[in-house]
């Protein structure tokens, strides 16, 4: 009796277009750790993914369930979990449900199936549906379904080309995500994708932060920061004038096929990019439900940046009905795995939204939790929360959060507002309106509302 693999040899050749911020435990790591008779860890892993759904994971815990490896003989687990498996489309697997009868007596079976019916109610496909995957939304009435905001691009400067890479005719793109505040500007800016690696991110970050929106609400909804992505892409008049075409094209096709293999992070990158407003229009557009049923792979497949990415979409209703508790849902599940910007995302949410915590944790848990994973910016949103909401017992934490910040990022107008709570603190009323003045200066500067 086998477990379904994907090769984790496509790993190697993937990571050569990303650099990965978070560490992720997909469908690859249980696979390598079953390889390697890790069967506590595989076991674990595995029963995580089956219960978001993933096809091939819910074969392999039906087998170590069978086998008894890394958990305990229970034939009715085994029996349950192999009856979600999809036999027909993966006609090369042993049907485990005839296999588990054989060996069961008509009374043991009888357990078995009652047992089975419990994993089909909370992990089957009409379970995971109604629980996890997007609702494509095909009303006759687009209002039914009516966004809570509307976000425009009003200026958009262009980033400086690294002259060093323009003496080189260095080409890429950057995709970066960020929030666009209610006045318009984008803020708590990160890189996504870029290619090559690191060449134009700070120069893209440097650029996305001047750019300005025009924000709308609709009626009854308060303001709030609301996510975006933009790709920007860096394109040189050169002898051949398509080279950076045909590397997208290129770079697409291959995340396009291990995509189709089932390779998390390919079915991530790929739902980005195929979705992107730039050089991927001339070979092939996802619409918003293509994106999300990728995302929902990638999702299943254990992909963190996808969890995210998922929850968000169906907060806005992009591509899918808006379900607040399911978009919620998915990015805690994202923070709780160890993804930073999810946590971020999870204070910001159950914030305003606690009636719709799953969890006894607090939302000042996620954010405490995504600065201390290394987030620069949850380290400053951290050291906020601390400065205006702690006591004078902080300021060493504080201060610590603030340095952290510095390493990866330049000085903001938040950090000013942190310096200046911080010598308040102190009782330094003459500090404090020094740094809320520097504050204020690079607020104006860059169009922003204090």
């Amino acid at each position: 009796m086998k477990l379904i693999k994907n090769g984790s040899k496509w790993l190697t050749a993937f990571c050569l277009f990303f650099s990965y911020t978070v560490i992720q435990a997909d469908i690859i790591d249980a696979n390598e750790a079953y390889e390697n008779q890790n069967y506590e860890s595989a076991f674990e892993q595995y029963l995580e993914l089956a219960q978001l759904g993933n096809s091939q994971a819910r074969y392999n815990v039906a087998v170590m369930y069978l086998k008894g490896q890394g958990t305990l003989i229970d034939y009715g687990k085994a029996y349950g979990w192999a009856q979600l498996v999809d036999y027909e489309n993966n006609a090369d697997l042993i049907n485990l449900v005839d296999e588990i009868e054989k060996k069961l007596t008509k009374e043991e079976l009888d357990e078995a199936k009652t047992a089975a019916e419990v994993v089909k109610n909370n992990f089957g496909d009409d379970a995971i549906y109604s629980k996890l995957a997007p609702i494509s939304y095909q009303a006759k009435d687009p209002s039914d379904n009516k966004k809570e905001f509307n976000i425009q691009i009003i200026n958009r400067p262009a980033p400086r080309y690294p002259m060093s890479e323009y003496r080189r005719g260095t080409q890429g793109w950057v995709r970066v995500g960020f929030e666009v505040y209610p006045d318009g500007s984008a803020r708590n800016i990160y890189v996504i994708e870029s290619v090559p690696a690191g060449i134009f991110d700070e120069v893209t970050l440097e650029a996305v932060e001047r750019f300005k929106f025009k924000a709308s609400f609709a009626e009854g909804v308060e303001p709030y920061p609301v996510s975006a992505r933009q790709t920007i892409q860096y394109e040189l008049p050169v002898n051949d004038e398509k080279k950076l075409t045909k590397l997208y094209q290129q770079h697409l096709e291959k995340l396009e096929k291990l995509a189709h293999k089932g390779h998390p992070d390919a079915q991530y990158y790929y739902a980005l990019a195929a979705s992107s407003q730039s050089l991927v229009n001339r070979y092939v557009k996802l619409d918003d439900v293509a994106v999300n049923d990728w995302l929902l792979k990638a999702a299943q497949n254990g992909n963190l940046d996808a969890q995210y990415q998922l929850g968000q979409n169906i907060l806005s209703g992009k591509g899918c009905k808006v379900e607040k508790q399911k978009g919620i849902d998915w990015i805690v599940y994202a923070a709780d795995k160890g993804h930073p910007k999810a946590a971020r995302k999870a204070y910001h949410l159950l914030t305003k939204n606690q009636h719709l915590n799953n969890t006894n944790l607090t939302p000042e848990h996620w954010l405490k939790q995504a600065a201390d994973q290394g987030d620069p910016e949850s380290q400053l949103d951290y050291a906020h929360f601390l400065a205006f909401n702690g006591s004078e017992t902080d300021k060493v934490r504080i201060e610590k959060y603030l340095e952290q910040y510095l390493e990866e990022r330049d000085k903001s107008v938040k950090y000013y507002q942190v310096k200046a709570q911080l010598y308040r603190l102190e009782n330094n009323e003459k500090k404090a309106q020094k740094e809320l003045k520097k504050a204020n200066k690079l607020a104006k500067k860059l169009g922003w509302e204090v």
